[in-house]
């Protein structure tokens, strides 16, 4: 791997546990039609935009449900899930993570955070953080003007852009499988940290991914500082 000079960081389930929350939630919906929600559901979802992952929760819901008559469309999932608003009260930063960025700082790198979430959302999550966030140089968030010319799914080309950088000069880190293919997809070199509940569902439905070169596999923070 060549010498990095920008880290640039996704936020929901790298930086904090927010996925847990949105789990709990989106758990609960899935209950009204009486249908589980499991963490490999949740895999599929993560790190799309809120309307792909409406989608994707749907097509969960009408798979599975038993009463097929009850199946759901995305317009009416939206509104339902408009009830169900996380709070983010009890967010914390990831095990390990601090020590980890505070280091990259105080060792000059350049370090960007690059997330989904709108500006208002990610201002939300970050109440208990300020200090924290406060070290990055730069944040993207998922409606600035910055990434929402490049359309959808682009926060990391967006990020190239904006801050005059070769992908050869940046290194990502990412928590989703969809994530890393679009880090991947910039040739951009990517660290994915593997959460533990999902680590044997990504080895198992997305081994391809794995195996890129451009690829490198965390198992957390902790053995990386």
């Amino acid at each position: 791997m060549s010498l990095k000079t920008t880290l640039i960081f996704d936020f929901d389930g790298l930086l904090v546990n927010s996925e847990k929350e949105y789990f709990q939630i989106i758990s609960k919906i899935f209950k009204t039609f009486q249908v589980d929600y499991k963490w490999s559901d949740h895999a599929e979802q993560l790190g799309k935009t809120r309307q792909e992952s409406n989608t994707i929760l749907v097509n969960i819901i009408n798979e599975k449900i038993i009463n097929k008559s009850k199946r759901i469309k995305v317009d009416d999932f939206k509104k339902i899930r408009k009830k169900f608003i996380p709070k983010f009260n009890d967010l914390e930063l990831i095990p390990y993570v601090k020590e980890f960025v505070e280091n990259l700082h105080k060792a000059g790198v350049k370090i960007v955070i690059a997330t989904n979430s709108s500006r208002d959302e990610f201002e939300k999550k970050t109440t208990k953080f300020i200090d924290f966030i406060s070290i990055f140089d730069e944040i993207f968030c998922g409606d600035d003007v910055e990434v929402t010319k490049f359309g959808y799914n682009n926060k990391y080309k967006a990020v190239l852009n904006y801050m005059s950088l070769s992908p050869k000069e940046c290194l990502v880190f990412e928590d989703s499988p969809h994530g890393v293919y679009l880090a991947s997809s910039q040739n951009i070199d990517v660290i994915w940290v593997q959460d533990k509940l999902m680590k044997e569902y990504f080895e198992c439905n997305h081994k391809d991914l794995c195996e890129h070169d451009n690829v490198h596999i965390f198992s957390s923070f902790k053995d990386n500082q």
